[in-house]
């Protein structure tokens, strides 16, 4: 079973003892399984605040797509090499 309600247990408990407000609270970055969904809305039902405005979705994957393609789109099987430094530059090191 997953944890959810440890989860949101957890991350009331902090938010109430740093004293943080609604105005204060920031972003969730999850991901979008349906657990998450439910430490949404229990989360907004203890603090009362938009949680459409205040979820990120895959911001770490959608980061790492966008650094992957910015570096090898050129060339994708340095994406799929073990060893992506080329030779005359190990041989400058």
């Amino acid at each position: 079973m997953y944890a959810g309600i440890n989860i949101i247990e957890g991350v009331i408990t902090v938010i109430k003892d740093f004293g943080i407000k609604n105005k204060q609270i920031g972003y969730f970055i999850l991901d979008n399984a349906t657990n998450n969904n439910m430490v949404m809305t229990a989360i907004v039902k203890e603090f009362d605040f938009n949680p459409i405005k205040r979820r990120l979705y895959y911001l770490g994957y959608i980061i790492n797509i966008i650094a992957c393609y910015l570096l090898y789109s050129y060339n994708l099987d340095l994406f799929k090499a073990k060893d992506i430094v080329p030779k005359d530059i190990k041989a400058q090191l």
